[in-house]
């Protein structure tokens, strides 16, 4: 009884999972699974789908205009995650072949680039134990070398794939391609468009992770960037009504603090304040010791910035130095700030 119990739950979860696929390359379906489609899948397995429906698994969640019960997942991860098991070629997601030519593109695969299959990407990749690394290997890099073949100035589709490889590297650790794919996102950051520059800034910030902070340091450290080495420092600045919890709040990173600490010597004085907040977010003695010296900098604005940050750190040495300043400034709002901090 329970081999049979066992095998039974088996063919149950296989046949959820091949259900899971085929909603979810339907264009018409996607997460709403009409009967029509479930009663073609589980075709001749009527016991199967009963015992699917009784677990909960597929329930009802409307009719359709034509009176057929339309069914969805119990959590569209489910779908996505079943869906992710079966899949086990990498041009399941990308098949593209150069030139590109009407027939090539009509038998190309595309699915990679289109927003309803990301989760299944993730899950795909997050595959430890039943899988050849290889296919990930595999699509990782063409992702990070594709070239759409569209004539036109800037390969929007080529730095699409970058950042989707690079959102990968977060499931697939293993990857030997992460430093090929940080030096091209670099590259792509030299590109004079500012909407692109910025649109692969928010990438790495919503990514919010060990390989973004990787990533944004290499762009703060090429001192012959500006641009991208503001856009990059943007994305650590600290944004209002953030959530305690974020994983910007404290980064122990100590080669992106070298890479901004220079960036206190700008001439723009908006850059210096963001640059001290921004430096706000780093366990590091090495940033108290380079923010304590703007206690006593000229601009009132600068100094308050300083006395905040400072406040944040659960330094014996940031506590000194804010009671020093306590003692030696005039200035009452920003003596407020100090005993506050």
């Amino acid at each position: 009884n329970c081999s049979l119990l066992f095998t039974t739950s088996i063919l149950i979860i296989l046949a959820k999972v091949l259900l899971s696929e085929k909603a979810l390359d339907s264009q018409q379906s996607y997460f709403r699974l009409p009967l029509s489609l479930i009663d073609e899948i589980f075709e001749n397995e009527d016991k199967l789908k009963s015992i699917a429906f009784q677990l909960g698994w597929l329930n009802q969640i409307a009719i359709s205009e034509s009176q057929e019960p339309i069914y969805a997942f119990y959590h569209a991860s489910f779908q996505e995650y079943f869906a992710a098991t079966v899949i086990n070629q990498a041009e399941f997601f990308l098949n593209h072949t150069l030139p590109v030519s009407h027939e090539s593109v009509s038998k190309g695969v595309y699915r990679i680039f289109e927003q309803k299959w990301r989760e299944v990407y993730l899950f795909w990749l997050g595959r430890r134990y039943d899988f050849d690394n290889g296919e990930k290997e595999k699509l990782l890099n063409e992702l990070t070398q594709f070239q759409s073949g569209i004539e036109c100035n800037i390969d929007f589709y080529g730095i699409r794939g970058l950042l989707l490889a690079l959102l990968g590297l977060e499931e697939f650790k293993d990857s030997s391609l992460d430093d090929i794919i940080i030096r091209n996102l670099d590259s792509c950051l030299k590109i004079d468009n500012s909407s692109i520059q910025r649109e692969i800034i928010d990438f790495l910030e919503k990514i919010a992770s060990e390989t973004a902070v990787d990533a944004l340091t290499q762009i703060l450290s090429n001192k012959n960037d500006p641009l991208g080495r503001e856009y990059a420092l943007f994305a650590f600045t600290p944004r209002e009504y953030e959530p305690p919890e974020t994983f910007w709040r404290s980064i122990e990173n100590e080669k992106t603090v070298e890479a901004i600490i220079p960036l206190l010597n700008d001439s723009n004085k908006d850059k210096r304040k963001a640059t001290v907040e921004v430096l706000g977010r780093f366990n590091s003695e090495k940033v108290v010791d380079n923010i304590i010296p703007l206690l006593n900098d000229p601009d009132e604005d600068i100094k308050k910035t300083a006395v905040e940050t400072l406040g944040r750190f659960n330094s014996e040495k940031a506590v000194d130095a804010l009671l020093q300043a306590l003692n030696n400034e005039d200035d009452y709002y920003l003596r407020g700030s100090v005993a506050e901090a």
